[in-house]
C-alpha cells in the first residue's frame, strides 16, 4: 500500500503528532503520584521514629519511678535527645511527660498532677516534630 492510502487529508496530518502529547501528560501525572507517594511515605516515617522514641523513653523513665518525679524527666529527656526523628534529635519539654496511673482492669491512664505525681505508676510521653 501506498503512503497516500493511509493518509485521511488535512485532518490526518494535524492528529499525527498527538501521540507525544499523550505520552508528556501521562508521564507528568505519573511524576505527580509518585512524588505524593514518597511525601506520603516521608511522614510516616516520622510518625513511626516519633512514636518509637515516645515508647522508648516512656519504658526507661518508668524503671526509675521510685527514684521521684525530676529523676524521672531527666531520663526521659536523655532518652529522647538519643533517638531522631525524621533526620533531627527530638527534643521532650517538660509538658510532654505526664505522670498518672494506669488501671489494668479498666484499661485506662488517669493523670495525676503536682505532689500526687509521686503516686503514679505509669508515664505517658508524646513526643513531637516542630517546623
Amino acid at each position: 500500500m501506498s503512503r497516500k492510502q493511509w493518509d485521511s487529508g488535512p485532518a490526518g496530518r494535524r492528529s499525527r503528532g498527538i501521540a507525544i502529547v499523550y505520552v508528556t501528560v501521562s508521564l507528568v501525572v505519573l511524576l505527580a503520584f509518585v512524588s505524593l507517594a514518597v511525601d506520603v511515605a516521608r511522614v510516616q516515617l516520622a510518625k513511626t521514629e516519633l512514636r518509637r522514641t515516645a515508647d522508648a523513653a516512656a519504658r526507661y523513665a518508668a524503671a526509675s519511678i521510685p527514684a521521684g518525679v525530676s529523676a524521672v524527666q531527666t531520663k526521659a529527656k536523655d532518652c529522647a535527645n538519643d533517638n531522631t526523628a525524621d533526620g533531627r534529635t527530638v527534643t521532650l519539654a517538660t509538658s510532654d511527660i505526664e505522670f498518672g496511673t494506669w488501671a489494668t482492669a479498666a484499661k485506662t491512664f488517669t493523670v495525676l498532677s503536682g505532689s500526687n505525681r509521686t503516686n503514679a505508676n505509669a508515664i505517658r510521653i508524646t513526643a513531637r516534630r516542630t517546623a
